[in-house]
């Protein structure tokens, strides 16, 4: 059985909200045990693809923290300053559409406005789901226990998956 055909196999009957990392790792140790020559063809084959992958999220990642970091910047730049604050100084950005396009606030339309309020408030009413959920694990774990010490993967799933 080759790599291709177990991760479709996986596809095909995995459990909802798993974590992929973790079962990635399940799937490679199976394959380091059972095939070991057939994972590193495997991996040899697709190593340019994977090495691009990996770079394109270290550049996702890594330019993300920079918008963040510059907003945080042009910010203390702004609310430092004396003399008459300019737009260009305040630069903050926001993302606009469901396209991922940001623009600073000075360019922003009434609808990217609203398309950022919505953004925000589906996050706060996300945030408050989060909350009352890990504040409902809390009530039900003592000092010094974790949540894998009560529950098992399968009953934090069911929680996590409750109306």
């Amino acid at each position: 059985m080759t790599p291709d055909d177990l991760i479709a196999g996986w596809a095909a009957d995995h459990e909802p909200g798993c974590v992929l990392a973790v079962e990635a790792h399940l799937l490679v140790e199976k394959l380091r045990r059972s095939d070991p020559d057939t994972l590193a063809k495997w991996l040899d084959d697709r190593a340019e693809e994977l090495v691009a992958r990996h770079m394109q999220s270290l550049l996702v990642s890594e330019r993300g923290l920079d918008r963040h970091r510059r907003r945080g910047r042009t910010f203390a730049k702004f609310v430092g300053q004396d003399g008459e604050q300019t737009w260009d100084e305040f630069a903050l950005e926001y993302c606009v559409n469901d396209a991922n396009e940001w623009k600073p606030v000075r360019l922003m339309t009434k609808a990217d406005c609203q398309f950022v309020a919505a953004d925000r408030e589906r996050r706060a009413k996300a945030n408050g789901l989060e909350a009352a959920f890990m504040r409902a694990l809390a009530r039900r774990l003592k000092a010094g226990q974790t949540v894998g010490d009560v529950f098992t993967v399968q009953q934090v799933s069911a929680l996590m998956d409750r109306p």
